[in-house]
């Protein structure tokens, strides 16, 4: 995780707040770019959230 130096998350952005919660605790003392998009339905409705990390090893 400490490679981790971006991260995009697609969500509903209702759920801005637990998404944020979680992030920290996987990121706390790490700290990639982080960016948030907002999407109107996955296209499977049992997805809640899309992430996408970018690391340089």
């Amino acid at each position: 995780m400490e490679n981790v130096v971006q991260v995009r998350i697609s969500a509903n952005i209702k759920d801005w707040k637990k998404i944020a919660k979680a992030h920290s605790e996987f990121f706390d003392k790490i700290r990639p770019t982080c960016t948030m998009v907002e999407v109107n339905q996955f296209i499977d409705p049992e997805i809640l959230v899309e992430i996408e990390a970018e690391a340089i090893a």
